[in-house]
C-alpha cells in the first residue's frame, strides 16, 4: 500500500523534469544526454522544497502533490502562451504583456491557494489522471530519443579523430632571447566584410579598418567563409581543415553535430600548441558548441545559463521577471564579462598562451546599443526576417548599432593586447560568418550567399610578410600560414572555397564560391538596395 501511495505521489517530479527531456528529445542532434543531468537533479529539488512548503501549509500530502503539479505545469508552459501571444503584439507593448500575463499566472496560484485551502476532496483519481498524463509524456519522448539513437547508432560510435593533415611535431624556433609570442583568435560572430556593410547596409567601416591598419593589421578585403554555420565554421578553422571527410563519414542526410562540438573541444591548434608548451584559454560563450571548458584557463562570469537551460527558462515566467527587475540578460553578461577579461590576458605571466573568444555579437538579438548600454529585448527568440521586411529593418538598425559598439571595445581590445605583451603576439579578428537579414536556409540566392559568408579577418603578425596572404583567404587557412611561418612546419595552403548548408542539413555542401565575387551578375536586385539604404 505505502509503494502504491508513493507511486501515484511522484506526479510532480514527472511534471518537472518532463520538459527536459522533451526538450532534449528534440535536440538529440546537438547535444549530449548528460546535459540534462543537471537542469533534472535541480528541478528534482526545487520540487521536492515545493511540496514540502505546501504540505506545511496545508497539513494534507496530497494536496500539496496535486497543487505542486499544477504549479509546475503552468509554470513550465508559461512561455508557450506568452509566445503564443507575442506576434500580434508590437515591441513597445510585450513589456505589459508581459505583466499582464505574469499577474494572471500569480492570481491563478493565488485561487488554487484558496481553493485547496476550502476543499476537503482527498484527490486519489486526481493523482492517478496527473501521474497517467506526465508518465505518458515522457514515455513518448524517451521513444523518440531510443528511436534516433538505434537509427543512428553507427553515428554514436563515431569518435572523434582529427580530419587535417598531420602537423608534424617540430620544435619551434625559440631561444630565451626570442620568446613565442602569445596568440589571440578572436571570433565577433556575423560581422560582415566591409563591402557588405557600405553597399547594403549603408555603413562605411573605413575609419574602423584604417585604424586598424595604423596598428599594424593587416585586412583581407576579399575574405569570406568556408560555411555558413558557426559550428561549421569554428571547428573547421581550428582544425585547419574542410569537413568533406567527416561528410563523407556521417553522411550529407543527416543532422547529427556532436561531432563538431567534439573537434571544437578538441581541437588540432590547441592539441599542437600545447605540445609546443602553449597554455590554452577560452571564455564562456552562452553557446554550448564554441565553450572549451577543458582548456588550462576557462574564464566565465557568475553562473549564467547554457544555450540548453535558457530555452527551459524563456518557457517560464523568469524571463518576465528579469525585465520588470531590470536584471542584465545572460548574453549581455557574458558578452560584457568576455570584452573585460580579454584586456586582463597579458598580464597572466605563465608562458606563451593560444586564447581562444568567440563572442555572439554583433549576432542577433541585439542587447547592446552603440555605446555598450544593454537594450532591454521583450521578445522571446527570433523575428521571422524571410516574410516581414519591418522586422528586417529593426534587424538592420540593431545590427549597425551593435558593431558600432564591437568596433570601439576591438579598438580597446586591441591596445591593451599591444601594450601590455612582453612580446609582439599575433592577434586575428575575424567573423564565422556574416549576417543573415536576407538569410533563406531552404530557398538561398546569391543575396543570401554574399551578406552570409562575406566575412572580416583583420590580422597583426609581427615579423610577417602579409602581402604574401590572399585578398580572399579563408579561416580554413589562417592557422595554417601562422604555424607555417612561427613553427616552421610545412602545411599546405588549401584552395580558399566557401560552402552553402542548410540548418537541416548541415553537411549537404553545396560549392557556392563562384557566386561570391561582389561583381557576379545577379548579386542583388535593385530593390534590395533600395531597401538597405532607406534604413539607415
Amino acid at each position: 500500500m505505502v509503494r502504491k501511495n508513493i507511486m501515484w505521489n511522484i506526479h510532480p517530479f514527472l511534471f518537472a523534469v518532463f520538459p527536459i527531456i522533451f526538450l532534449y528529445s528534440h535536440n538529440i542532434r546537438s547535444m549530449e544526454s548528460s546535459r540534462m543531468v543537471g537542469p533534472i537533479l535541480f528541478a528534482v529539488c526545487i520540487t521536492l522544497c515545493l511540496i514540502l512548503l505546501l504540505r506545511f501549509i496545508f497539513k494534507c500530502f496530497n494536496k500539496a502533490t496535486v497543487m505542486s503539479s499544477i504549479i509546475i505545469a503552468t509554470f513550465t508552459s508559461y512561455g508557450h502562451f506568452y509566445q503564443t501571444f507575442q506576434t500580434s503584439i508590437s515591441e513597445e507593448n510585450l513589456i505589459y504583456m508581459d505583466i499582464i500575463l505574469l499577474n494572471l499566472w500569480v492570481g491563478f496560484v493565488i485561487l488554487l491557494l484558496l481553493f485547496f485551502f476550502r476543499t476537503n476532496r482527498d484527490f486519489n483519481k486526481t493523482k492517478a489522471i496527473l501521474t497517467i498524463i506526465p508518465s505518458l509524456l515522457i514515455f513518448i519522448s524517451i521513444s523518440k530519443i531510443g528511436l534516433y539513437a538505434y537509427k543512428n547508432h553507427e553515428l554514436y560510435e563515431w569518435h572523434y579523430s582529427p580530419q587535417a593533415k598531420s602537423i608534424p611535431s617540430i620544435e619551434p624556433k625559440q631561444s630565451a632571447d626570442s620568446p613565442m609570442p602569445d596568440i589571440y583568435y578572436l571570433i565577433f560572430d556575423a560581422y560582415a566584410r566591409d563591402d557588405v556593410l557600405k553597399k547594403y547596409y549603408n555603413f562605411d567601416n573605413t575609419p574602423f579598418l584604417s585604424l586598424l591598419e595604423e596598428k599594424g593589421f593587416y585586412i583581407a578585403r576579399d575574405s569570406r567563409s568556408n560555411y555558413t554555420q558557426t559550428c561549421l565554421s569554428v571547428s573547421s578553422s581550428l582544425n585547419m581543415t574542410y569537413l568533406s571527410t567527416l561528410a563523407d563519414q556521417l553522411g550529407t542526410n543527416t543532422n547529427y553535430v556532436l561531432p563538431l562540438n567534439q573537434m571544437i573541444k578538441k581541437n588540432l591548434l590547441f592539441e599542437f600548441l600545447t605540445q609546443h608548451n602553449y597554455k590554452t584559454i577560452s571564455f564562456a560563450t552562452g553557446y554550448y558548441p564554441t565553450e572549451i571548458h577543458n582548456a588550462d584557463y576557462y574564464f566565465s562570469p557568475s553562473w549564467v545559463p547554457d544555450d540548453f537551460q535558457n530555452v527551459l527558462l524563456e518557457r517560464t515566467p523568469l524571463p518576465s521577471l528579469k525585465f520588470m527587475f531590470d536584471m542584465p540578460d545572460r548574453r549581455y553578461k557574458v558578452i560584457a564579462h568576455t570584452i573585460s577579461q580579454l584586456k586582463e590576458i597579458p598580464n597572466l605571466d605563465n608562458g606563451p598562451h593560444i586564447t581562444f573568444a568567440h563572442l555572439s555579437i554583433p549576432h542577433a538579438p541585439f542587447h547592446f546599443d552603440q555605446y555598450g548600454n544593454e537594450r532591454k529585448i521583450f521578445e522571446r527568440g527570433y523575428a521571422n526576417l524571410d516574410t516581414n521586411s519591418e522586422e528586417r529593418q529593426k534587424y538592420i538598425k540593431g545590427y549597425i548599432h551593435q558593431v558600432k559598439f564591437v568596433n570601439s571595445q576591438i579598438i580597446e581590445i586591441v591596445n591593451c593586447l599591444l601594450e601590455n605583451s612582453k612580446t609582439p603576439p599575433i592577434i586575428v579578428i575575424q567573423s564565422d560568418h556574416g549576417p543573415s537579414s536576407f538569410l533563406k536556409w531552404n530557398n538561398p540566392d546569391k543575396m543570401t550567399y554574399y551578406e552570409r559568408m562575406a566575412i572580416l579577418s583583420a590580422f597583426y603578425l609581427p615579423d610577417f610578410d602579409t602581402q604574401t596572404i590572399s585578398p580572399s583567404i579563408t579561416p580554413v587557412n589562417t592557422f595554417r600560414i601562422i604555424l607555417n611561418h612561427y613553427f616552421q612546419t610545412d602545411l599546405d595552403i588549401l584552395e580558399d572555397r566557401s560552402y552553402f548548408s542548410s540548418k537541416t542539413e548541415p553537411y549537404n555542401f553545396v560549392d557556392v564560391s563562384e557566386y561570391l565575387d561582389e561583381n557576379s551578375n545577379g548579386l542583388a536586385s535593385m530593390e534590395y538596395v533600395s531597401l538597405f539604404r532607406q534604413i539607415q
